[in-house]
């Protein structure tokens, strides 16, 4: 680790290395448990941003929740300091009014309290770093609004997204790709997927396909 990395990782970066360096799987109470933090999903981005190789999992825990595990594999940074793009409350504010206060994937309105910044293209991803300079023309074109919950769910996505790019993704361009967020009950997402299954088809690509079908059958 070079000393200009050292000294530019944050206090919760070295905390949550430190306390993962033994390569065992942490949940977000663990890590609460652990070292205080309120957002542990924030404190392993950071460790993301700072070069370190984090590697996540689901697990079913005892009453039948979902819940993410993260585990250190690299004790050492191994890419380079990615920057986060820091933005005023006015900016902020500007990208919601620009939004309408609207999420672009689950397409509800909040109050500004519950939606989020998102980088469409995830800092722990680019290689760039995420650098730019607001005297770009339309710099803010780089961010869109999203809730707390679509948030959460589209980092966990790009977490395990193998793609090359994500120019052509519709989450990184919803907009213009139709990305959208549909919340399901595990009762009726387990049959989804069990569909899916036997029409040897992604759960994705069966909801377009019976959304496409009943849009069809709607309008005659």
């Amino acid at each position: 680790m070079t000393q200009s990395v050292r000294r530019m990782e944050t206090k919760r970066t070295r905390v949550c290395v430190k306390l993962m360096s033994d390569g065992r799987w942490y949940s977000a109470q663990r890590i609460t448990e652990l070292t205080g933090y309120r957002h542990p999903n924030r404190a392993i981005t950071d460790v993301r941003q700072h070069g370190y190789e984090v590697e996540s999992r689901i697990v079913r825990t005892a009453d039948g929740k979902n819940i993410v595990e993260w585990r250190l594999v690299s004790k050492t940074p191994i890419g380079q300091l990615k920057r986060r793009a820091s933005l005023s409350k006015s900016e902020t504010d500007a990208i919601f009014r620009r939004d309408n206060y609207t999420c672009a994937l689950c397409r509800t309105k909040y109050d500004a309290d519950f939606l989020r910044v998102d980088h469409r293209e995830p800092v722990s991803r680019s290689l760039r770093g995420n650098a730019f300079s607001k005297d770009e023309p339309n710099w803010m074109r780089r961010f869109q609004t999203l809730c707390q919950i679509c948030n959460y769910e589209k980092r966990e996505i790009c977490k395990k997204c193998t793609r090359d790019a994500c120019l052509g993704c519709e989450l990184y361009e919803p907009e213009k790709y139709g990305g959208l967020m549909l919340r399901l009950e595990s009762e009726a997402l387990g049959r989804f997927a069990k569909k899916a299954q036997e029409s040897s088809v992604s759960l994705q690509e069966l909801m377009r396909r019976i959304l496409l079908n009943w849009l069809k059958t709607s309008e005659r």
